[in-house]
């Protein structure tokens, strides 16, 4: 683990609090490459040690998988050895707490457009938790109306077109 306590890219910094090792459990981590490839910046979660963590993406790269971290360090110059891991933000036990975390830092630092992280339709989930849990009490009520009620109102709908 690189023991930096602030991490920048381009203009934006994030400041480490806390002390971590790879036994460390309920992370947000970033994995870069040695080699200083600009855009091999990837921001994950895990509840587990960051020791099994790792291992899980190092087995990617053995398996030259197509995955974002296999695919970059499997590639020509690369190898797992180049990885380089900082942790970000730790104890978060809580998975809800700890995946927004995830989500806010992957979007401060914008690894989904230039970095590793590909799965916009699994982090858009966490967008929209964190506005409903974060910004009003007025989000919430809507989304239970909604959820709630449309289904009866669209099923009401459908009766009053099939009598019609």
């Amino acid at each position: 683990i690189d023991p930096a306590t602030t991490i920048t890219r381009n203009d934006t910094s994030h400041i480490v609090s806390g002390s971590y090792t790879c036994n460390s459990t309920g992370l947000v981590y970033l994995i870069r490459c040695k080699k200083q490839c600009p855009d091999a910046w990837y921001i994950g979660e895990t509840k587990q040690r960051l020791r099994e963590r790792i291992n899980g993406h190092r087995a990617t790269i053995r398996q030259s998988s197509t995955l974002p971290i296999g695919d970059h360090f499997s590639g020509p110059g690369h190898s797992q050895t180049d990885i380089r891991i900082n942790i970000l933000q730790g104890n978060l036990h809580n998975t809800h707490t700890r995946r927004i975390a995830e989500q806010r830092l992957i979007s401060k630092f914008r690894t989904h457009e230039n970095g590793l992280n590909r799965d916009l339709g699994f982090m858009t989930r966490y967008h929209w938790i964190d506005i409903i849990v974060s910004h009003s009490y007025w989000y919430f009520k809507i989304l239970i109306f909604t959820w709630c009620f449309l289904p009866s109102i669209c099923t009401l709908w459908t009766i009053w077109l099939r009598t019609s």
